[in-house]
């Protein structure tokens, strides 16, 4: 049986992990919406932001904020490294009992935090959110585009994102660890079928409001960018490499059948590619990422030591299944 808060101890510390550039006009909002919110009394709040490469007057609003707000904290970084590397290196600050990822610009909304916490308390390791959307309110074409995304990622890697449409969730500090050392999850935000299949989880779904403040950041070239790190962080090496193989041999047919242009483009692809799976392999996002200012005493300007790494798609047991 799955313990509840109530049979563990009385406080319990929720991270709210949030990127944010160029967001000046919907962080103040999204820190008084959740700052307004009726909360469980043994639920402590933290907010962790990091400001990845704004130039407008984020860095401001954040700064006064905090002055009003003893619980946010703030890390400004010294260059844009996306979205992803932002979020991955606000969980890797979280020391919470639990973290809730989200973004601040109301496509995510703050009413749903009782929720997550409800859902939470009642014993489930993930909360996922799911988001459905109103016919017609994102355009026609990038709705296709997410949806031939979508049927072509659960093909090659064997996980349904029918359920993971968003990487808005609240997950139990044991999995947030986990997460961490997984080398490919930090470029695409989402759970392998068999990381889901290891926890106690449950969906919310959500009807998606419109943005409220601001433009989006993704525009077709990112979307594309984010969608090809998708597809190689979650494809199994064993996989990958076979499709590989089997892309050179093509390319070896065409050089014999003369067609020299077409041998040359799948060899480049391929090289690309193999190029590419092995960075994501390779190497953590938020190892690189450098702190120009934090309102956070005990940090400095040091390079973060990844955590050993664990076999793909483990969890460690958690505190219940240890007991």
């Amino acid at each position: 049986m799955v313990a509840t808060w109530k049979e563990m101890s009385d406080r319990k510390s929720i991270d709210i992990v949030v990127a944010v550039c160029n967001e000046e006009q919907a962080t103040a909002t999204f820190v008084q919406q959740v700052a307004a919110l009726d909360l469980p009394e043994q639920v402590s709040l933290q907010f962790i932001f990091v400001e990845d490469g704004s130039t407008d007057r984020t860095r401001e609003v954040l700064m006064s904020l905090a002055r009003v707000h003893p619980n946010l904290t703030y890390y400004f970084l010294t260059e844009g490294d996306g979205q992803t590397a932002a979020l991955a290196f606000g969980l890797h600050h979280s020391k919470g009992d639990a973290v809730i990822m989200m973004d601040v610009d109301g496509e995510h909304p703050p009413s749903l935090i009782p929720i997550l916490i409800e859902r939470f308390e009642e014993g489930y390791d993930v909360i996922q959110c799911r988001r459905y959307e109103v016919g017609g309110q994102r355009p026609f074409l990038r709705r296709c585009a997410a949806a031939a995304f979508r049927a072509v990622f659960s093909l090659v890697s064997g996980t349904s994102l029918a359920n993971q449409n968003v990487y808005f969730r609240m997950i139990k500090a044991d999995i947030r660890d986990s997460l961490k050392v997984d080398r490919r999850w930090t470029h695409f935000m989402r759970l392998t079928a068999k990381q889901f299949a290891n926890t106690n989880h449950c969906t919310v779904a959500f009807q998606a409001p419109s943005r409220q403040t601001g433009q989006s950041k993704y525009g077709p070239k990112r979307l594309a960018q984010l969608a090809l790190n998708a597809l190689l962080g979650f494809l199994p090496a064993r996989r990958f490499y076979g499709l590989c193989l089997a892309t050179a041999a093509i390319a070896t047919w065409c050089l014999s059948q003369g067609q020299m242009a077409m041998a040359a483009l799948l060899l480049g692809l391929d090289l690309y590619l193999i190029w590419k799976f092995n960075v994501l392999c390779s190497s953590f996002s938020w190892e690189k990422l450098r702190i120009e200012a934090t309102n956070r005493p005990s940090m400095n300007d040091q390079p973060l030591t990844p955590p050993p790494r664990l076999a793909e798609g483990a969890f460690p047991a958690t505190a219940d299944q240890r007991s």
